[in-house]
């Protein structure tokens, strides 16, 4: 690959050195330094993306409530009917 596609397709990583010596510090055995960032890159990836996700349910519930108002909790119906309580079948 010429050097114009690589800069294209990677730009550089700085990961300052303290942060860089506590993740030494705490990996596995045979576990190499890229596995241990990969693995930490998905996981932020995944909370942000539930993060955004849970943005999304409360502006959804927002509409939902400004629309209808706020509901009745359902808990003692859930209940009851667990319990078999005015159940039809």
């Amino acid at each position: 690959m010429c050097e114009s596609n690589y800069s294209r397709f990677f730009s550089p990583l700085l990961v300052r050195s303290d942060l860089l010596a506590k993740a030494r510090s705490l990996k596995e055995g045979n576990e190499s330094l890229n596995d241990l960032v990969v693995e930490a890159v998905e996981q932020e990836v995944r909370r942000r993306r539930a993060w955004t996700a849970h943005q999304r349910i409360i502006a959804r519930s927002e509409v939902v409530k400004a629309k209808t108002g706020i509901q009745s909790a359902s808990t003692e119906l859930i209940r009851s009917l667990r319990e078999n309580k005015g159940r039809c079948d």
